[in-house]
């Protein structure tokens, strides 16, 4: 008999590599599973789509390849839950405050993530660098006395 925990619904399958030690599993990684017609890597994560986590239907569920990956769809979403753009916008991580990409400095050693700028807007960027920079003068200004 399924049970619910932490919105997650739980069903019985004994063998199943990532069962309880009573032999639960989440329900929406064996549906998954189901569709895949394998078992999930342990780096594959399974996304909601509508974010209800006890909704295991085929149509709900998106494979994720990484935790990364699956951290964007949220974000994502997220943006265009708040009318944006998410081909063309991002939410800054301080100032929280909906903006395009060019208010972004792109991650240029980074090439192989899925999201090429940095979480902070420019202007955010440059006043925690000034801030840095202020601590440095004050640094060296104390060991020079």
């Amino acid at each position: 008999m399924p049970y619910i925990n932490n919105g997650y619904r739980y069903v019985r399958v004994p063998g199943h590599p990532r069962a309880t030690y009573r032999g639960y599993v989440r329900e929406h990684l064996v549906v998954a599973e189901a569709a895949l017609g394998r078992y999930l890597l342990l780096s594959e994560r399974v996304h909601h789509f509508n974010r209800v986590r006890s909704d295991n239907a085929n149509q709900n569920l998106v494979i994720c390849e990484n935790e990364q990956y699956h951290k964007l769809l949220h974000q994502r979403q997220r943006i265009f839950e708040a009318g944006g753009d998410p081909a063309t916008q991002k939410f800054c991580g301080k100032c929280k405050e909906l903006k395009t990409l060019e208010c972004f400095y792109r991650l240029k050693a980074r090439p192989h993530r899925f999201d090429t700028h940095r979480s902070r807007c420019i202007s955010c960027e440059r006043e925690i660098d000034s801030g840095s920079e202020w601590r440095r003068a004050r640094k060296a200004k104390a060991v020079i006395v």
